[in-house]
């Protein structure tokens, strides 16, 4: 995981579409991941590090969905989910009657 601090690796969150993950399949290495889409949005790691961690990158995509995607411990792509943000209305009015 230490790549994920290296400045050879894109920073595309917001710009990236569904498309860019075409090529992206179950069972990749994630730096071969890294290569294709660039660093994640958000990265969240379950189980103790250096002892079979198993790491989720988020990508956050230019119409405000996101990209989940599962490491196993050998840390290759797992599985990958994408869903849609749920918006809020930005503000709603209540009247006292």
């Amino acid at each position: 995981m230490k790549h994920l601090k290296s400045d050879r690796f894109a920073n595309k969150n917001g710009s990236l579409t569904k498309d860019d993950f075409a090529t992206i399949k179950v069972g990749m290495p994630y730096l071969d991941l890294l290569n294709t889409v660039g660093i994640p949005d958000e990265i969240y790691v379950s189980g103790l590090l250096g002892y079979g961690e198993a790491p989720s990158f988020t990508y956050r995509l230019s119409d405000s969905q996101t990209v989940q995607i599962h490491f196993d411990s050998r840390q290759t792509i797992k599985d990958i989910k994408s869903k849609e943000v749920a918006t809020t209305p930005a503000s709603s009015t209540y009247t006292a009657q």
